[in-house]
């Protein structure tokens, strides 16, 4: 190594491995311990420098330390600077290869001594270590402020007697509408005055009492009004489809009605073109999606009709022209004949 201050971190770092070797130092506590007081050595450079990148700062200080010849030949790569300073996520843990870690030791304390001192204060007691070493995060995130919290601190603020006299508010307004509904629902006491409010307090503090007098309803689709509701809201996507379908024919007729086309405007349109819908709804796109031949026929209609009142006699004014033609062929014979309209056209 030609760099002097790698000569002599080579030098410190042998008589360190020799007082290992030898047994001047006591090891026993260095495999739960070695991780994490590095680590924390890494934290306390970089809060001094203001900085959160660990792993380069403790890539900056191996290699001043050691030198770059150096700190390459020991076999320092990326995770290596992870893993010998503890902030590597992964299961496989600390250094296995002694030298490496003997190398962060002298790097990061400059000898044995510091090091031992910090390995025995995290030993006696190392949820205190850990506590007093972590770095706070710069910026701490603010809970939400939206009016469920403001309700949830509101109730919590109350004391017994206030929020027993609330319950029974409640209780006695969700009663009064079941009293003059008699399919009265849970869902439809947040449209009760303040029912918002009322339905998280119902739901968050008083759910027994909820369930038993107004039980959910979610999962049985043979109650009347559900049954009722669903009903008009069918009846109403069959009347979009409907008119949707009557909109294209009447405006653009070139068009090729597909499925998802006749629902795109009628809601939840990602169930229906799976197939879901009710069989009246399935009826009724069966009877408007396009197919090949029910495109054709209103295209040759429409073409036709166009042709006639350019010239009679054009072939492009006779039905046969287009009839008994394959997808392509028709495709190419219909484009034709738009262009000799076009050009024809007064």
């Amino acid at each position: 190594m030609r760099n002097r201050d790698s000569i002599q971190a080579a030098i410190a770092i042998a008589k360190m491995a020799e007082d290992v070797m030898v047994g001047r130092i006591d090891t026993s506590a260095l495999a739960d311990n070695t991780g994490p007081v590095l680590g924390a050595k890494v934290r306390f450079i970089a809060q001094k420098l203001d900085r959160r990148d660990y792993r380069q700062v403790a890539r900056g200080r191996l290699e001043s330390r050691l030198g770059t010849e150096f700190t390459s030949a020991i076999g320092f790569k990326t995770l290596t600077f992870e893993r010998a300073t503890g902030h590597h996520l992964t299961s496989e843990g600390p250094l296995r290869s002694p030298i490496q870690n003997i190398a962060s030791v002298w790097s990061l304390f400059g000898g044995w001594p510091n090091f031992l001192s910090e390995v025995e204060a995290r030993k006696a007691n190392p949820e205190r270590y850990d506590a007093n070493t972590w770095t706070p995060p710069k910026r701490i995130r603010a809970r939400p402020d939206n009016k469920y919290e403001r309700w949830r601190r509101q109730f919590e603020q109350l004391d017994a007697v206030e929020l027993k006299r609330y319950r029974k508010d409640c209780r006695a307004a969700i009663l009064a509408a079941k009293a003059l509904n008699a399919g009265f629902m849970r869902g439809d006491i947040r449209y009760l005055p303040d029912g918002q409010k009322l339905t998280f307090f119902a739901t968050h503090y008083d759910q027994q009492w909820l369930d038993r007098h107004l039980p959910n309803q979610q999962g049985r689709p043979t109650l009347l009004k559900v049954i009722e509701r669903k009903h008009i809201q069918d009846v109403k996507k069959r009347n979009d489809v409907l008119q949707r379908y009557e909109d294209t024919i009447r405006d653009n007729p070139e068009r090729f009605i597909s499925r998802a086309f006749l629902l795109s405007e009628t809601g939840n349109e990602s169930a229906y073109k799976r197939g879901t819908g009710t069989p009246e709804l399935e009826s009724t796109l069966d009877q408007c999606v396009d197919t090949f031949d029910s495109w054709s026929k209103r295209q040759i209609e429409l073409v036709t009709s166009m042709a006639r009142t350019v010239g009679k006699k054009s072939k492009w004014a006779a039905r046969t022209t287009f009839e008994g033609l394959s997808e392509r062929n028709f495709s190419t014979k219909l484009s034709r004949a738009k262009a000799w309209i076009e050009r024809n056209s007064d």
